[in-house]
């Protein structure tokens, strides 16, 4: 089972980054935002979203059994990645109240669909999206909150 996990995993990692891409789009320009560990929609709409920060706890099991490194290190950056996107205060994304957060960061110029008012480009939707709140929550509240659960070794 471990070995169909470890491919389904790689095919996992073909979209989530491993790396910061430079932004230079407001919102996300602004606020230090960072594209390591998010993952990838599709290779046709390139954008990142939440929906992979619900693989932490599977993540985690793999992690456990295996003592994988590197499966350790895009774990962190998974949790790492969720815990930035929600707003931490009223319009830190430009739109909606604390704890608000879209479905769409665009880390690149590839997507950019939504506009500020005077017409320029701008790196996330000005949407609330509830289910995209859903998949974040389920990732950092699982059993990877269990701190000395983080490292393969149980330290």
């Amino acid at each position: 089972m471990l070995s169909h996990m470890s491919d389904a995993l790689d095919y996992e990692f073909t979209f989530k980054l491993c790396y910061n891409s430079p932004i230079r789009i407001p919102p996300l320009s602004r606020v230090g935002w960072s594209s390591c560990g998010g993952s990838i929609t599709s290779v046709t709409n390139p954008h990142i979203h939440p929906m992979s920060s619900g693989i932490v706890d599977e993540l985690l099991y793999y992690v456990q059994r295996t003592g994988d490194e590197y499966v350790n290190s895009r774990l962190l950056d998974t949790v790492k990645w969720s815990c930035q996107v929600s707003n931490r205060c009223d319009g830190e994304y430009d739109y909606g109240k604390q704890g608000w957060m879209s479905e769409r960061f665009c880390h690149c110029e590839g997507l950019l669909t939504e506009h500020y008012p005077d017409g320029s480009p701008a790196s996330t939707w000005f949407a609330l999206m509830p289910w995209a709140c859903g998949c974040i929550l389920e990732a950092l509240t699982g059993e990877a909150w269990e701190a000395d659960r983080l490292q393969p070794s149980g330290k």
